[in-house]
C-alpha cells in the first residue's frame, strides 16, 4: 500500500498507474470529471497484446452533467464514438462509458484493474483527466492485492466492486449509446442549470487594426499627423480604412453591415456569471444570433479576402501612411523616437500582425463570435463550493423575480421567466428568493427539470 503525490511521479499516461503485465480481466473507473484522451489512453492499454480480450469488463463511470453530454451535441457525439469502440472490442455486457446521475453531484474517484490473480486499486483526488495526472498536485492511495486473497487490501478492492454493482442496481447509470440529450430528465436544480449555457457579449478588440506603438507624448495630442488617424490620436490604425481610402489606400469598397436587432437575451436569465439559457432554448438563441452573423459576415468575408489576396498592396499603403506619420513626428515632436520610422521595424511589425490575423481568420469559431458579437461557455460546476453555488442559484432566482416585477400585470417578455411563472402558478406572487427556491425544488421533485422550461413555450412579443 502506497500513498502517492502525483507531482513526485513522472507519470504521463493513466496506464502507468497499473503496472500489471498479465492479461487483464476487469477495469473499473469512476470519476466526476474526465477528458476523452485519458479514456482513450486506457483503451489503448487494453488493446495491447495480452489485454485485448472479448470477455474483459471495461467500465468507465463519470458525472452526467459535468460530462456536458446533455448540453453539447458535439461532446455527446465524441464520447459516444469512444463508447462504440469499447463496446465493439469488449463483449462483456457491462463494458462501456456510463453517465451517473446522483444528487447533487457524482464526485468519487477510483480505479481498479484485475488480472486473473492480481489486482491494483487506486483511490484519491485524481480525476480521469490529463491535467489531473500531469499538472495538478493530487494525492492517491495505491494498493496491490491478490484477487483470491482475504486480507484488508483485498477487502477494500472488493468493497469498491460492490459499490460499482450498487450503482447499476440503483438505476442511476445511463450508457452512452442509450443517451438522448433532449429526453434526459433532470432530477435536481443543479441538473437543470448545468445543462444550460452561459452567454456574454463578445467585446473583442477589432482584429483589423494595426498597432502603431506610437510614443506616449504623440498619443496624448490631437492628431494632424495623417488623415487616416482618428482626431484624437490612438495607438492603432484601421486596416479597413486603408483598404477603402481612395487617395492614400487601395480604394476598394468593403460592404458594411446593416444594424440588426437580435432578441437572444429574451431566452436568458441574467446571472452572476453571465446570461444563462436553459438547454431547450439554445436552438432559438442560435437562430437569433445567426441574424446578426448574416448581417456582418459580408464585411468580415470581404476584408479577410482582400488582406489575403492583396497582402503586398495593403502593406505598401500602410507604409505610406507610416512615412507621413514619421515626418509629422519629426516636425511636431523632434525629441521622440518611433520604431516604425525604420522600414525594417515596420516590416517586422507587419509580419507579426499578419501572422496573428491569419490565425484568427482561419478560426471559424472566432469569426462566428466576432460576427454575432456573443460568445458562450458551459456552466461551471460551482456545486462543489457552497458559496459559489448559492450565489449562482440566487442570481437566477433574482433575475426571475425582477422580470416578473418589471412586467407588472402583463406576462413577462422574458421566455424562461414567463415559462416558470406559468408552470408554477401565475396566481402566487413570488417576491423573495427563498420561497421561489423552495417551490422550484418541489416542482422538480414532483415532475422533472426540463418541464420547468418547456421548449414549445413562447413568451408574448
Amino acid at each position: 500500500m502506497e500513498l502517492i503525490r502525483t507531482t513526485t511521479k513522472s507519470t504521463t499516461d493513466f496506464a502507468d498507474l497499473f503496472p500489471i503485465d498479465k492479461a487483464l480481466m476487469r477495469v473499473l473507473v469512476v470519476s466526476g470529471y474526465y477528458d476523452n484522451g485519458s479514456i482513450v489512453q486506457l483503451l489503448e492499454m487494453l488493446k495491447k497484446s495480452g489485454h485485448k480480450r472479448a470477455a474483459l469488463e471495461f467500465v468507465v463511470i463519470v458525472d452526467a452533467f459535468a460530462s456536458r453530454c446533455y448540453s453539447n451535441s458535439n461532446v455527446l457525439s465524441d464520447l459516444a464514438a469512444i463508447n462504440r469502440k469499447i463496446r465493439k472490442i469488449f463483449s462483456h455486457e457491462r463494458s462501456g462509458i456510463y453517465l451517473a446521475k446522483t444528487s447533487p453531484l457524482f464526485h468519487p474517484k477510483g480505479y481498479l484493474v484485475e488480472s486473473k490473480n492480481d489486482g491494483r486499486f487506486v483511490l484519491g483526488s485524481l480525476n480521469l483527466t490529463s491535467k489531473g495526472l500531469t499538472k495538478n498536485e493530487e494525492l492517491i492511495l495505491s494498493l496491490s492485492y491478490s484477487v483470491a486473497g482475504k486480507g484488508k487490501k483485498n477487502k477494500i478492492a472488493q468493497d469498491f466492486k460492490y459499490y460499482i454493482d450498487d450503482l447499476f442496481k440503483r438505476d442511476v447509470l445511463t450508457r452512452l449509446d442509450c443517451v438522448d440529450a433532449k429526453k434526459t430528465a433532470s432530477s435536481s436544480l443543479r441538473d437543470v442549470l448545468i445543462s444550460g449555457r452561459l452567454f456574454s457579449e463578445f467585446k473583442a478588440q477589432d482584429p483589423f487594426r494595426f498597432d502603431l506603438d506610437l510614443p506616449d507624448e504623440v498619443v496624448k495630442e490631437i492628431s494632424s499627423l495623417n488623415p487616416m488617424l482618428e482626431s484624437k490620436t490612438t495607438n492603432t490604425i484601421s486596416i479597413a480604412k486603408i483598404i477603402e481610402d481612395e487617395r492614400n489606400g487601395l480604394g476598394i469598397k468593403i460592404p458594411h453591415s446593416t444594424v440588426i436587432k437580435s432578441q437572444w437575451k429574451k431566452y436568458c436569465l441574467q446571472s452572476c456569471y453571465g446570461y444563462w439559457a436553459p438547454q431547450c432554448y439554445l436552438e432559438s438563441i442560435e437562430k437569433e444570433l445567426a441574424k446578426k452573423s448574416d448581417a456582418k459576415n459580408p464585411f468580415y468575408t470581404a476584408i479577410i479576402s482582400i488582406i489575403s489576396n492583396e497582402e503586398r498592396r495593403v502593406f505598401q499603403a500602410l507604409e505610406k501612411v507610416c512615412q507621413t506619420i514619421s515626418e509629422g513626428i519629426k516636425v511636431d515632436f523632434p525629441g521622440s523616437n518611433w520604431n516604425y520610422s525604420n522600414p525594417v521595424e515596420l516590416q517586422n511589425g507587419w509580419n507579426k500582425w499578419l501572422l496573428l490575423f491569419k490565425r484568427k481568420a482561419e478560426n471559424s469559431e472566432y469569426i462566428k463570435r466576432l460576427s454575432s458579437g456573443v460568445s458562450n461557455v458551459s456552466v461551471p460546476d460551482v456545486w462543489c463550493d457552497p458559496i459559489s453555488k448559492d450565489e449562482f442559484e440566487s442570481s437566477i432566482f433574482d433575475a426571475m423575480i425582477y422580470e416578473w416585477q418589471k412586467s407588472g400585470d402583463n406576462e413577462s417578455r422574458n421566455v424562461p421567466a414567463s415559462r416558470v411563472l406559468n408552470e408554477l402558478d401565475p396566481s402566487i406572487p413570488f417576491s423573495d428568493i427563498e420561497s421561489l427556491s423552495d417551490r422550484i425544488d418541489e416542482y422538480i421533485d414532483e415532475k422533472c427539470g426540463e418541464e420547468l422550461f418547456h421548449w414549445d413555450y413562447e413568451a408574448p412579443e
